[in-house]
């Protein structure tokens, strides 16, 4: 891989930082659920204000960050065993700062990023905002190729349980928090998530917390596309795309999955996923004026790469898109923008119609080779259809497809 410092996908997320944490202790316990809550801080050395920045935390992950309850308590556990969640553990520190005891140079950023945007680094609101930041932030360089926006949607994908609770803690230490022992140190707090964190908000009744549960079919009646059932093989990709506002309906009521997806309508998602960035850059194409509503997305597209005219004046905005178009803007987006390698190019001898395809052979070899693209199979003969007209139900499930490959 090349050029890492590019910005990376970051197609879920919303690009707004939070300004404000939600009020602390906002919770209205039963008087049972206070027992538990005492009682669990008695038995897990959790002082009572301890138990107040453990709940603050727990409702701003399962808040403004999104987070299920299992994989707020993969970081509960984390945050834990750093910290017992007092932002103030060894503020006078050199060298470790906070509720994930951020170390070294790690420990400078939160102090400057916290100053620098109106925070004081040791409260719970300045370290759970550059948090924040680390996960939202696609101008963030940090690590290369989005290393902290990966754990993100790592974190937004694990299951609503206590297994997901284990996954997302081990996910989180191992790639986060990086301890010296990184298989034993994760195992542990996995295994703290999940026997002991998970548990505990379910004997609150709270394992319903946050807005993503994992659970596609749980999010049936907030789709309201008439046209888009279960049983459609597209269906779990309309969602996905749906609720993360990369696409939107042709009216209030019809996806039209079978309907085009023409070249300008492409360009534009993908420059709304990367948050409508401005560039100064114009495209030479006469076919794309400033009163239309997709020229600036096709400005951006042009200057980082990611897409070529039908000639070299000529976009053709309003051309319908074929599957090998699609194919080749994803691949120069991957390539161009992101600065990746291309790697695990596949073959394509074994689909019949592979001689059609004229000027993407290595952008469609990528995208078969990680999954992007899958071919069509008709009466047991493999076809690769560069040719045909690329869906909306195809075009969006490529998109979701390359979102997926860039979070494994």
């Amino acid at each position: 891989m090349q050029n890492m410092k590019k910005r990376v996908f970051s197609i879920l997320l919303s690009l707004c930082m939070a300004a404000t944490l939600l009020t602390p202790m906002a919770y209205a316990w039963s008087s049972e659920q206070d027992s538990l809550y005492t009682t669990f801080g008695a038995n897990n050395d959790i002082s009572t204000k301890q138990l107040g920045y453990m709940e603050e935390i727990y409702e701003y992950l399962t808040g403004e960050l999104e987070l299920n309850t299992a994989a707020a308590c993969g970081l509960l556990a984390n945050m834990y065993r750093e910290s017992r969640f007092d932002p103030a553990v060894n503020s006078s520190s050199s060298t470790t700062i906070g509720i994930c005891q951020w170390y070294g140079s790690n420990h400078t950023k939160v102090i400057n990023w916290c100053q620098e945007n109106g925070y004081d680094p040791y409260t719970l609101e300045g370290q759970l905002g550059y948090l924040t930041h680390l996960f939202r932030d696609t101008g963030y360089d940090g690590y290369a190729g989005g290393y902290y926006i990966r754990i993100y949607e790592y974190l937004l994908g694990v299951e609503n349980t206590a297994q997901g609770a284990y996954d997302a803690a081990y996910h989180f230490c191992y790639y986060f928090e990086i301890p010296s022992d990184k298989v034993t140190t994760a195992t542990s707090r996995g295994n703290l998530a999940m026997n002991t964190f998970f548990p505990f908000y379910e004997q609150l009744g709270l394992t319903d917390g946050g807005t993503n549960d994992n659970d596609v079919d749980d999010n049936n009646g907030g789709l309201p596309f008439t046209d888009v059932d279960a049983g459609d093989w597209f269906y779990e990709v309309v969602v996905y795309a749906y609720e993360h506002e990369m696409v939107s309906g042709v009216t209030d009521t019809l996806f039209v999955p079978d309907g085009t997806m023409t070249r300008a309508q492409a360009v534009q998602i993908l420059y709304n996923m990367n948050g409508s960035p401005t560039t100064t850059v114009s495209s030479p194409f006469e076919d794309v004026s400033g009163d239309d509503w997709y020229k600036e997305a096709i400005d951006w597209a042009w200057a980082t790469g990611c897409i070529n005219g039908v000639s070299a004046t000529q976009f053709n905005p309003d051309g319908v898109l074929t599957r090998e178009q699609m194919a080749q803007i994803l691949y120069n987006y991957y390539t161009n923008f992101l600065g990746y390698e291309a790697a695990d190019l596949a073959s394509l001898s074994a689909y019949t119609d592979s001689d059609q395809v004229t000027f993407g052979a290595t952008a469609m070899q990528w995208s078969v080779g990680n999954g992007i693209i899958c071919g069509v199979n008709e009466n047991g003969t493999d076809y690769l259809r560069p040719q045909s007209e690329c869906t909306r139900a195809q075009g969006c499930a490529m998109l979701v497809r390359l979102v997926q490959f860039l979070a494994e």
